[in-house]
């Protein structure tokens, strides 16, 4: 975890290549967001395909950005949670510093499996 918390003082200078990708991101998801409400006015059975492609878009550009070291909000059943790779010491700063979280309060992170979690874990007790 000490390895992922290297750069949280760093992380609240946003350098011009990182607002740039913001705005990048913020309008991607723009575009998006106008297509599904031109798609709204569309009745019929052609609304689901098309919902769905859109929705593959956006997971596509959610997953792009992740992978550039970026942080995505993604809707949980009650509130917005914040998204980075956990394993970029960079990408969690930057979640720390959105937050305002002060660097010895932890981030829960989400894995696909056991294997990952113990990879991911400085320690294991069985």
């Amino acid at each position: 975890m000490q390895a992922a918390l290297e750069g949280v003082s760093d992380a609240k200078v946003i350098d011009e290549d990182e607002l740039r990708k913001a705005r990048d991101f913020r309008a991607s998801m723009d575009n998006l967001r106008d297509k599904l409400e031109d798609l709204a006015l569309t009745v019929g059975e052609s609304l689901v395909p098309q919902l769905a492609s859109l929705a593959e878009q956006a997971v596509e550009v959610a997953a792009d950005h992740l992978r550039a070291g970026g942080v995505v909000a993604v809707p949980t059943e009650t509130v917005y949670g914040l998204a980075a790779d956990a394993l970029d010491p960079v990408a969690v700063g930057r979640i720390y510093a959105i937050k305002g979280r002060p660097a010895a309060n932890p981030l829960i992170v989400h894995v696909a499996g056991i294997g990952i979690a113990r990879a991911c874990a400085a320690e294991w007790s069985p």
